[in-house]
């Protein structure tokens, strides 16, 4: 998977949001869907 910096950090930034449980199915989820739209 190829993505910028920029996007990498705002997408670490969404899963530390999320909780302590969910923050590792966030990070991908949200990984899968920046990965789909190159």
């Amino acid at each position: 998977v190829c993505i910028g910096i920029k996007a990498l950090l705002d997408l670490i930034e969404v899963a530390r949001q999320a909780e302590d449980k969910s923050r590792v199915g966030r990070f991908i989820s949200q990984l899968e869907e920046v990965a789909g739209m190159i």
